[in-house]
């Protein structure tokens, strides 16, 4: 009978666990016992132990035998692992849990550039269409990008046998993994060219170039735009990089904005306050009249409807805030504050005491 540890209960699972529970209870005890983080005695055997039983019961037709036969029913050879010749406790779990482990050639992205571009506070509103220019590293036309003279100025890379990609075995204390880099002799196209073109010598071109670009309406400072496969070429068999275009809204001479509303700050004088008036306004669309009633309060907010902004991709316009700014006169003349007096006099022999701005302001007279 094997006097081996019983391959469920190193992991603490139960015989029925499921895949994911045998994975999770695994990681879990490989960050405690993983030599790298623990120093105490002991660990690294017990590391060991840990790996064995997951490879075993991680393996369904190990798994199968091993609960059929026990220790005997798997014959794996858990050989002494030097953890210094691994690339670090990182990459024990990059590799073994989805790390980046290329499974066939991805292509080449070419590098990405970042612009910015000013609108006006309106354009914000509803949109607008700009044109872009960017320099950047683009495909020559003669050659359309390959850095050939022709097709037939093409053979395979020997180096990486046309695959574009160099690859190596690694073996670790979780099995043998196959990993894969960029052929550095064909720089992933797994092709040599035996006769370059004349033009550009490695199918490439500094090019100007005007782009249109449609800004949606509802944008606000600092939002991004992303211009995909407008960026810089990288050279045969890649992919242009992306243009990122960051927006700055211009200040407006007298609107501002929150969230989907716009404001406006109204400045009236103490008699449009306390006998009403009719106003003009603007608004994004056009100007409009704006009913002020009498006896209208410092401060106080009158709303229109649909007059703001919508959110990028939406439909539904916010409201614009009207805010009402009362101006106390300072440089009134003696005849003046006399005609003022008076009035004060009358409206405090009133019944009903004077309220809001008008009693803040003839109590100071």
């Amino acid at each position: 009978m094997s006097s081996k540890r019983d391959y469920y209960e190193i992991l603490g699972v139960g015989k029925n666990a499921t895949d994911e529970e045998i994975k999770k209870a695994f990681r879990k005890l490989a960050l405690e016992f993983h030599p790298d983080r623990n120093k105490s005695k002991g660990a690294e055997d017990k590391f060991k132990e840990i790996n064995e039983a997951y490879q075993v019961l991680s393996d369904s037709e190990k798994r199968k035998s091993y609960d059929q036969f026990g220790h005997d029913g798997v014959k794996a050879n858990f050989q002494d692992f030097d953890f210094q010749n691994f690339g670090g406790f990182g990459d024990i779990f990059d590799a073994f849990f989805g790390g980046s482990q290329p499974s066939s050639r991805s292509r080449r992205k070419g590098r990405d550039l970042h612009k910015s571009i000013n609108i006006s506070f309106k354009e914000s509103a509803f949109g607008v269409d700009k044109d872009v220019y960017v320099e950047r590293i683009g495909s020559c036309k003669d050659c359309d990008g390959s850095g050939a003279e022709d097709d037939s100025s093409f053979v395979k890379c020997v180096s990486c046998n046309g695959s574009g990609q160099i690859k190596r075995v690694q073996k670790t204390i979780f099995g043998q993994f196959a990993q894969s880099a960029v052929c550095q002799e064909c720089k992933g196209t797994g092709k040599k060219i035996t006769k370059k073109c004349r033009t550009c010598k490695d199918g490439s071109r500094l090019e100007k170039k005007t782009i249109s670009v449609k800004i949606p309406q509802g944008v606000s400072s600092g939002d991004t735009i992303k211009l995909s496969g407008e960026g810089e070429y990288a050279g045969n068999d890649s992919v242009n990089g992306d243009v990122y275009l960051k927006i700055n809204v211009s200040e407006h001479e007298f609107f501002s904005r929150r969230g989907r509303d716009v404001i406006l700050n109204i400045e009236l004088d103490i008699f449009q306050a306390i006998l009403g008036d009719n106003l003009e306004i603007p608004t994004l669309d056009k100007d409009t009249k704006l009913s002020i009633s009498p006896g209208t309060q410092n401060g106080e907010k009158i709303i229109i409807k649909g007059k703001g902004f919508t959110d990028v991709g939406g439909s539904a316009r916010g409201n614009q805030i009207n805010i009402i700014q009362v101006k106390i006169p300072t440089d009134l003349s003696d005849s003046e504050k006399d005609k003022l007096k008076e009035i004060k006099d009358i409206m405090l022999n009133r019944k009903d005491n004077p309220k809001g701005i008008f009693r803040k302001f003839i109590s100071g007279i």
